[in-house]
């Protein structure tokens, strides 16, 4: 300013008035005499406070995406168990010394998967089976006579698990529970069928672990081949006329080779 010449021709086609004239005067005299410092950091001190905001805005940008909970995949789940009543019946059916035989039991269960990624890195697991089926498989002497016996459980089954990634091999591990509802229970003895669906509890629940892969086969579809083991923590046996609870506890278990075609998100 103070470089500029304060002609009324130049103020005039600045639109300044004649009033006007003695402030920039004041202001060009001060600025000649160093009376007013003018600061010339002032400039970098905005671009920095634009640039912390412009940081800052990132940074609640990174924050809302870790703590978004997204879906990850879905889709149909099957699989195929070894199953066992884990009974003193079951466990005397093993030993070689008794005329009755533990039989290896297998059963299937179908039905869907849907896992979340919480914060980009926690991945949890939800399934539902409409049919889960349990029970075990024996020979027992009857009459003169080898007999097979088949007791049969059908299940509405849910679990959830939470998915740990590792370093060592690829794929994830898998730790959680279950819960499920008894449908029916059938006792198939040489020709004969029983229902024996008040022989046991409505509910089964307990702990679920395993190890499960992941399959890219096109675009987002994945196979999700695993191997599971379910061990429930309650009594499932609720007794009748013959025998009460307590004198035949028995466990549900089982160890299952699952697979599922999903879509990736």
């Amino acid at each position: 300013l103070a470089s500029i010449p304060l002609e009324r021709k130049t103020l005039v086609s600045l639109g300044i008035t004649d009033k006007d004239k003695l402030l920039l005067r004041l202001i060009s005299r001060a600025i000649h005499n160093h009376e007013i410092s003018v600061e010339t950091e002032a400039p970098i001190i905005v671009v920095e406070t634009e640039a912390l905001f412009v940081k800052d805005s990132e940074s609640a940008i990174d924050n809302k995406k870790e703590n978004k909970v997204r879906l990850a995949y879905i889709g149909p789940m099957a699989g195929m168990k070894n199953t066992w009543l884990l009974n003193h019946e079951t466990f005397n059916g093993l030993k070689s010394s008794t005329l009755s035989a533990t039989l290896p039991t297998y059963r299937k269960e179908a039905g869907a998967v849907a896992a979340v990624q919480i914060k980009e890195k926690h991945n949890i697991a939800t399934e539902l089976f409409w049919r889960s089926e349990g029970g075990q498989q024996y020979r027992e002497y009857i009459n003169a006579s080898y007999v097979e016996r088949d007791i049969k459980l059908s299940y509405l089954k849910a679990q959830t698990y939470y998915m740990l990634s590792n370093k060592f091999f690829p794929g994830e591990l898998l730790a959680g529970g279950y819960i499920a509802y008894l449908n029916d229970g059938e006792e198939h003895l040489h020709m004969t069928v029983r229902d024996i669906s008040a022989d046991y509890t409505a509910f089964d629940y307990g702990l679920l672990t395993g190890y499960q892969a992941n399959v890219r086969l096109l675009g987002k579809l994945h196979l999700l081949p695993s191997v599971r083991l379910n061990y429930n923590l309650n009594n499932i046996f609720s007794g009748n006329d013959e025998l009460p609870a307590s004198f035949k506890r028995t466990r549900n278990a089982s160890i299952s080779l699952n697979i599922g075609l999903v879509y990736r998100y």
